[in-house]
């Protein structure tokens, strides 16, 4: 009897019910919080993993598989360069392929560096994501169509337009990828910076602080 009717005095000091609702509610919204948390900037990310892939194809194919290429050549297509043969290649064309290497193997480790940072939200912008996709892309279409108007060989025009096409598709990707940011950028928690973070900086950078090191 003392058991119930300390129960019953308990239930009777407060509404029934309102504890359950309000744990149920704050549980919702953790919920809530955590899957919109897990869902927020879907683009992004995937445009941050076909960043990684491709860049990494791009800068290894470059380095070290183009470089290669005389390893699966027939002898019959290796060509003894001769003063004639070097005289008959033009210097800006060998400029220019220059040029496009560099450009590539550059922009291939700018989109995994890029990519890493879409995928772990550390952008709050587009501005990199463009710029690293919009150089190469210029180029790449200014070396096609000059490749059809002064150098029209079928592996240069071929090569060239795969590329102008590549970086056309990462240019959009990056397009999108800035107005989703716009749109919902990452804030300070998400970026991995909070205000502790922000209070111990200045701490250590402060010309107050004393170094203990020695005591």
């Amino acid at each position: 009897m003392s058991g119930e009717n300390q129960h019953d005095q308990q239930a009777t000091d407060k509404p029934i019910g309102v504890t359950d609702d309000a744990s149920r509610v704050g549980d919702e919204a953790t919920n809530n919080e955590q899957d919109t948390a897990i869902g927020k900037r879907p683009f992004c990310r995937g445009t941050g993993y076909t960043y990684q892939v491709v860049g990494f194809f791009l800068a290894f194919s470059t380095c070290c598989v183009w470089p290669a290429a005389y390893w699966w050549q027939d002898a019959s297509d290796v060509r003894v360069v001769t003063a004639e043969t070097v005289e008959a290649v033009s210097t800006t064309e060998n400029v220019l392929t220059t040029i496009g290497v560099a450009l590539t193997f550059l922009g291939g480790m700018g989109l995994i560096v890029v990519g890493l940072g879409l995928q772990q939200d550390r952008f709050r912008t587009g501005r990199w994501a463009l710029f690293v996709t919009t150089v190469p892309m210029v180029y790449q279409w200014a070396y096609f169509v000059l490749s059809i108007l002064q150098y029209p060989t079928v592996a240069r025009i071929v090569m060239g337009g795969t590329l102008a096409l590549m970086w056309t598709a990462m240019f959009v990707l990056a397009g999108v990828s800035a107005d989703e940011l716009r749109k919902d950028p990452p804030t300070p928690s998400e970026l991995g910076w909070t205000s502790i973070d922000e209070d111990d900086l200045q701490k250590v950078l402060s010309l107050r602080s004393r170094d203990r090191t020695n005591r």
